[in-house]
């Protein structure tokens, strides 16, 4: 049997969470999730394929978890791609700048999710 490729959602909203999780999980992916970046760097040790990382989020915002993900020998390798409202371009480089590989405007639409995360994971 094929091994499912694990992703981890950090999010503080339940219900994106869901969301994402459902639709992952209906295309063969393991999911673990995180409700902030604190939370989300501890579930990083957990090994994922891929992280994907909101940005505006209580005690830990997705800026400085991406930051300490791409830090740290442990989960650097690691491809993250940011989910976020944050449209604008500054927010958008900033990501890019701290090493996201891909980055989606919310409201997201699963599929293109979907397919973004199996063309970051080839």
């Amino acid at each position: 049997m094929t091994r499912k490729n694990k992703v981890l959602i950090v999010d503080d909203e339940p219900n994106i969470i869901r969301i994402i999780k459902d639709r992952l999980e209906a295309n063969n992916f393991e999911v673990i999730t995180a409700a902030n970046g604190e939370e989300g760097l501890e579930a990083a040790k957990e090994k994922p394929d891929i992280i994907l990382l909101d940005i505006m989020m209580p005690i830990v915002d997705g800026y400085d978890a991406l930051n300490n993900l791409k830090s740290s020998n442990e989960t650097k390798h690691i491809p993250v791609i940011m989910l976020t409202a944050r449209g604008e371009s500054s927010a958008v480089s900033q990501a890019f700048e701290l090493g996201a590989a891909d980055y989606i405007v919310k409201p997201i639409n699963p599929g293109i999710l979907i397919d973004k995360i199996r063309q970051v994971l080839s």
